[in-house]
């Protein structure tokens, strides 16, 4: 049976043969075939080519995986935008046809608990980023973020869902959504909706004046229609008096809504943002800049880091 030698044996011989030594020399040192030293040196070669080619994919691979994650990252970078100061959460045709709708993130209510990192898959590019920054400050600052702007999405739903339930109280029409042939005078939930939340909005926020907005919302008795420059609010409505009794609660409904807590919240939730963010960008820059995502995630340590 043919003497076996050790990897290490190999190994020498192989740093041996390229240090200038011929296979001659070696096998006479060692005592055996020129042929068994041929073949380990063969052999040694190789195997460090082999490691050599697997170095160099897990090389590639894990470069891969960090490039992916800072694209992620810019991409969630680039996402930190305040939304529409005005932004109204919920469909207004759900409101009108259920009386509830929900948003992006979940129903309209109490702020939940979650981090910015929870509802995503574990493999996720954001779930791995969330690995690698866990407990950081820059993690944190965007768990803020998230919190603040689930926090103003709810309130803003919140002023929706009071405005139709004034418009509701004070037109006592029906909705345009919901109508059918026997439906009668109707009011627009969308339209007057919308312009009841953005008007208050903006009147809290120095932006407009509650009072200038009234002045514009008419009726045209020729048409049966109030109008807001020149959109519907509310059609169908013959007599006269039941039209400016239309408007005039209309108008009543910016006043109530004004003296409400709903968009009070909105406005108050819409300046913790515009605090928040420019910490969670100055964060998440400074973590971009490095190049490289500090600490590890699962994947990270499939490659042995």
């Amino acid at each position: 049976m043919p003497k076996t030698f050790p990897n290490s044996r190999k190994e020498l011989w192989l740093s041996q043969h390229e240090q200038g030594k011929t296979i001659k020399q070696i096998a006479t040192k060692a005592k055996c075939d020129m042929r068994t030293v041929k073949r380990a040196i063969e052999e040694m070669r190789g195997r460090h080519a082999a490691q050599e080619v697997m170095t160099q994919l897990y090389r590639e691979a894990f470069r891969g995986h960090i490039d992916r994650l800072n694209s992620a990252l810019d991409l969630i970078i680039e996402g930190l935008l305040l939304p529409d100061p005005y932004f109204t959460a919920l469909g207004w045709a759900n409101i009108a046809l259920s009386g509830s709708a929900s948003q992006e993130s979940g129903e309209v209510g109490e702020e939940g608990s979650n981090d910015s990192e929870q509802g995503d898959d574990v493999l996720s590019d954001k779930a791995l980023i969330a690995e690698h920054l866990k407990n950081s400050k820059a993690w944190r600052a965007l768990g803020d973020w998230t919190r603040s702007l689930r926090r103003h999405r709810t309130a803003c739903g919140k002023l929706q869902m009071r405005s139709f339930e004034v418009l509701m109280q004070l037109t006592g029409l029906n909705t345009y959504e919901e109508r059918n042939a026997d439906s009668g005078p109707l009011l627009h939930a969308e339209n007057t909706g919308d312009l009841l939340c953005r008007t208050i909005v903006k009147d809290l926020s120095g932006d407009t004046d509650i009072e200038m907005v009234a002045k514009e919302i008419v009726i045209d008795n020729e048409r049966g229609i109030v109008l807001f420059r020149g959109t519907v609010l509310a059609e169908g409505i013959k007599e006269s008096k039941e039209l400016a009794e239309c408007r005039d609660s209309i108008v009543e409904a910016l006043k109530v809504l004004k003296e409400g807590s709903e968009a009070f919240q909105v406005v108050n939730t819409f300046q913790q943002l515009e605090k928040v963010l420019p910490k969670v960008r100055n964060e998440l820059r400074a973590v971009r800049l490095m190049g490289v995502l500090p600490g590890q995630c699962r994947i990270c340590r499939q490659f042995g880091l």
